[in-house]
């Protein structure tokens, strides 16, 4: 619903419901009693950064009577001033989530369930930067002016987080963190400004959809045989399943 919306108020309703869904799914079939820690996390940072964009929607509207995406694309100046776009920009970083935004994923990862790490890692990640490239054309994010600086923070935190995966013992926080270092590649690309670059971030996203999807699976089936997540416990894994490596 939230892919095929063509008012950006139902896009903010359906965008929000998936976070619904993964709180209910986290809260209720998580692994241990430190999914009360997860769930409080993904409620601050949720709602942090979707109260200012629920303020900065409702002002769009007020001044252009309007909130359809095909009406608002057809504007001939820019739809906001600096600090409302930084606004709207966040609600999707952390959704992705940016470095720096990025403290809920892997407390969620970790605490919920095998299906509930799938569609977090292959819905709601992907949402955040559909986000972006959906507002992309409303003048909203100015790329000339700003680019380099989300550019900079993209690329400075997937290369930061890349050495936070290196210290993980749990092998779901490591997949999370993988994700982040990803996702932090997808903002470089797409607030470049180039087609190739925007072009190389959806490739990443899709194959991040179903690459990070099928590790949260491998890791269940683990689980399901070993009873731990612990890299010290697992590894050695392909010596007993080689067909492992394949996938």
């Amino acid at each position: 619903m939230s892919f095929f919306s063509l008012d950006m108020l139902m896009f903010y309703v359906w965008f929000e419901w998936v976070f619904i869904i993964m709180y209910l799914m986290v809260s209720g079939w998580g692994y241990s009693p430190e999914r009360f820690q997860a769930r409080i996390y993904m409620i601050f940072y949720t709602l942090v950064v979707s109260l200012p964009f629920l303020v900065v929607m409702f002002s769009i509207n007020s001044r252009y009577l309007s909130l359809k995406f095909f009406y608002l694309y057809h504007l001939s100046n820019g739809v906001l001033n600096n600090l409302s776009w930084i606004f709207l920009f966040m609600v999707f970083m952390v959704k992705l989530p940016i470095f720096l935004g990025h403290l809920w994923l892997p407390k969620a990862h970790v605490e919920a369930p095998l299906a509930g790490s799938m569609v977090l890692a292959g819905v709601l990640l992907k949402l955040g930067g559909y986000g972006i490239i959906r507002l992309f054309y409303l003048g909203v994010f100015n790329v000339s002016r700003y680019g380099r600086y989300f550019f900079f923070w993209g690329m400075f935190g997937a290369v930061l987080v890349s050495f936070v995966c290196m210290r993980q013992s749990d092998m779901k926080a490591l997949v999370a963190y993988s994700s982040v270092s990803h996702m932090g590649l997808v903002v470089g690309g797409l607030v470049s400004g180039k087609f190739t670059s925007y072009l190389g971030s959806l490739l990443i996203m899709l194959a991040h959809g179903l690459c990070s999807s099928a590790l949260f699976a491998l890791l269940g089936v683990m689980y399901k045989r070993v009873y731990s997540r612990r890299v010290l416990v697992l590894k050695g894994g392909l010596s007993i399943i080689p067909l492992m490596g394949l996938w």
